[in-house]
C-alpha cells in the first residue's frame, strides 16, 4: 500500500506547521492511506511524531513524502532526506 508521509525539521507545540501536518495526516488516513510525520526536533507535548532517523524504515519507491519548508532548515537533514 502507498504510504504518504510528511517531514518538517521541527514540530513545536501550537505551531501552525505542526498543527497543519497533524490535520493533513488525518485526511490522508481518512482517504485510506498509511501516514507518518517525521521531524528532527519534536516538542515533548506532541505525540505520534517519529524522529527523522526512522524515515528510511518507512520509505519505499512507491511512497510519497511531503516536505514542509520553512526557515531554519539544517543542511544535514535535507541531505539525508534527498538520499
Amino acid at each position: 500500500m502507498v504510504r504518504i508521509n510528511q517531514f518538517h525539521p521541527s514540530i513545536s507545540y501550537g505551531d501552525a506547521i505542526g498543527n497543519s501536518m497533524q490535520e493533513i495526516k488525518k485526511i490522508i488516513i481518512e482517504l485510506g492511506f498509511d501516514s507518518e510525520i517525521f521531524a528532527q526536533y519534536i516538542h515533548p507535548k506532541i505525540k505520534n511524531i517519529r524522529h527523522y532517523t526512522e524515515l528510511e524504515r518507512f520509505s519505499s519507491p512507491e511512497n510519497i513524502l511531503i516536505i514542509h519548508y520553512s526557515i531554519a532548515y539544517d543542511p544535514e537533514v535535507l541531505h539525508l532526506i534527498k538520499n
